[in-house]
């Protein structure tokens, strides 16, 4: 089954938990434990959404979808506070898709699961990194001089 394969590549992230400023997580470490709960709001939708599209929705899908909407809200929020704005306009259309009728949204659960984890992903492979960014010189440029 399609849910199946998503849930297998659903990617784990283990986050240094990092204390700054008596307790409060760091930046990074905030945005990649909202991932997690997002990852685990991903599961829940799926799971509640098997068999079911087409269907009403009943409480445990409507309340998975709203702990979904929920987490990801939050983290627009912090999001919004840290970054700029051609990056958060992928964050209003999510927005946007998820607040669609909850049964538009179940017809498409899987494709907007996959975006989520794409967007995700993205994320922890670049700003939310580690590992330093690779430094590119723009063609047709030299280099600053030391």
């Amino acid at each position: 089954m399609a849910h199946d394969l998503y849930l297998d590549r659903i990617m784990p992230i283990t986050a240094p938990a990092l204390e700054v400023d008596g307790g409060k997580l760091d930046a990074r470490s905030r945005l990649i434990a909202q991932h997690d709960r997002i990852r685990g709001a991903i599961r829940g939708c799926i799971q509640h959404a098997r068999g079911r599209i087409g269907e009403p929705i009943d409480d445990e899908l409507d309340m998975a979808l709203t702990r979904l909407r929920a987490e990801w809200w939050e983290h627009d929020k912090t999001e919004t506070a840290l970054l700029r704005e051609d990056h958060l306009t992928e964050h209003a259309h999510t927005w946007a898709e998820l607040c669609r009728p909850a049964r538009f949204v179940i017809a498409t659960i899987e494709e907007l699961c996959i975006t989520l984890e794409a967007h995700m992903v993205g994320e922890e492979r670049t700003f939310l990194s580690l590992q330093p960014m690779p430094f590119r010189i723009p063609r047709g440029t030299t280099p600053p001089r030391a």
